[in-house]
């Protein structure tokens, strides 16, 4: 905390900026009866999902459209950004609660999906579209 604050309560849920990569709060500062307030950015650079944060992907084709949904541990994640990869074109997915769901149009006979960040985590699903 910078120097002459006390003790703070956060006022808000986090915020994150489009990379996820830095977390937004309000927060008031207690040791004036809360009549200062505080908006914090935290670099959150090399604290993002990890693989270990990554219970597991599901993906499937409906008539005209590809869906994916990628189970989180916990919704610690909220608001954080993944890539999946729909045939090697790369799709940003936020995670929402505790999953991550992209649906994309798709008229082809089959697709791969991939998560590609965090990477190498779980293996590419190919599913069928016919």
């Amino acid at each position: 905390l910078p120097p002459g604050i006390g003790s703070i309560v956060v006022t808000s849920p986090p915020s994150f900026s489009p990379d996820g990569t830095v977390a937004y709060f309000h927060a008031v500062d207690l040791g004036d009866s809360g009549n200062t307030g505080y908006l914090f950015a935290v670099d959150l650079a090399g604290a993002g999902i990890a693989c270990e944060d990554v219970v597991r992907m599901r993906a499937r084709c409906r008539p005209g459209r590809v869906q994916a949904a990628i189970d989180m541990v916990d919704s610690s994640f909220d608001g954080m950004t993944m890539t999946v990869e729909l045939d090697g074109v790369p799709r940003v997915v936020t995670v929402s609660g505790s999953r991550a769901r992209m649906q994309v149009p798709f008229t082809g006979a089959s697709a791969t999906v991939e998560l590609v960040e965090p990477s190498s985590c779980l293996p590419a699903q190919t599913v069928s579209c016919q």
